[in-house]
């Protein structure tokens, strides 16, 4: 299975030097490619690689937990000319539903990688949990999908009439999945940590992804919203609903906060303080 990262879209607008993410069913061998940019959103050119394939290094470790494993393995070129790569995503990771970031690396020597680097692009990678994986004996619950959000919010193309696209990019959702977990995670006490594999609370986990979206919708509409009068008095201003965004974004995500403190509380009072504070 090769999956390609796609790029963050606002609108249905691609934004080649904004984030990209990558979303694979657990279980089974995955391939992920990705294109390799500048700052600027342009492809880099790869063709002085094409000899030297362990100059390109791809590491992958898990998004919330910095105490993890980093994975890395060699990357080929698909296509040299607009920076086309790709690599075999590490079993280890492939089996264990989670968010997890990339990052690839091309380095003009390999004796002195780190001394050599020329070109670093970073995604997000979201595995999502599947039957094929839990029959295989994996245990983590994985993050909430793709599609589970998508279906919360209705963003499909065919009823996204203004612009017949998604209004939220994969790379947004993937970003938007991990915030309500660092707020978990920052909320004090400090009596448990979870990361995007193992946290349990998923209807609280899907309104809080939903509230992000909203969040970052409203600051975008507000930043881009203008009032345009005709002369024969009318008014035009298509992104003037932003406070309805704001405003339905902001009550979810204090409902959230206030979760948090009140169940971490919960569990403070039961836990022993021996085995607080560890991740799960």
């Amino acid at each position: 299975m090769e999956i390609e990262a796609l790029e963050s879209a606002i609108s249905g607008c691609p934004d080649p030097t904004a984030g990209r993410a990558v979303v694979i069913p657990a279980g089974g061998s995955s391939s992920v490619i990705h294109q390799l940019r500048d700052s600027s959103g342009v492809p880099v050119d790869l063709s002085g690689f094409i000899d030297a394939p362990a100059l390109i290094k791809a590491y992958v470790a898990n998004a919330l937990c910095h105490d993890s494993k980093i994975e890395h393995v060699n990357a080929t070129i698909e296509d040299a000319e607009i920076g086309k790569i790709k690599f075999n995503l590490p079993a280890s990771i492939g089996m264990n539903p989670g968010i997890y970031e990339a990052e690839v690396w091309a380095a003009e020597d390999s004796a002195n990688f780190q001394g050599s680097v020329k070109f670093q692009n970073t995604f997000l990678i979201s595995i999502e949990r599947s039957l094929l994986a839990r029959s295989a004996g994996s245990i983590a619950v994985g993050p909430i999908t793709i599609g589970e959000v998508r279906m919360q919010l209705r963003d499909f193309p065919q009823l996204n009439e203004y612009w017949n696209n998604n209004e939220f990019s994969t790379a947004e959702i993937v970003h938007s999945l991990i915030q309500p977990i660092y707020v978990w995670n920052e909320t004090p006490p400090p009596v448990i940590k979870y990361s995007a594999s193992s946290f349990p609370y998923r209807s609280k986990w899907l309104d809080a992804t939903t509230a992000n979206l909203m969040r970052t919708a409203a600051a975008w509409l507000l930043r881009n919203h203008r009032t345009i009068r005709y002369a024969d008095g009318t008014v035009d201003s298509d992104k003037d609903k932003y406070r309805e965004y704001l405003q339905i974004a902001e009550n979810k995500w204090a409902e959230y906060k206030v979760f948090c403190a009140t169940e971490k509380l919960a569990i403070n009072m039961r836990t022993p303080p021996s085995i607080a504070g560890y991740y799960s």
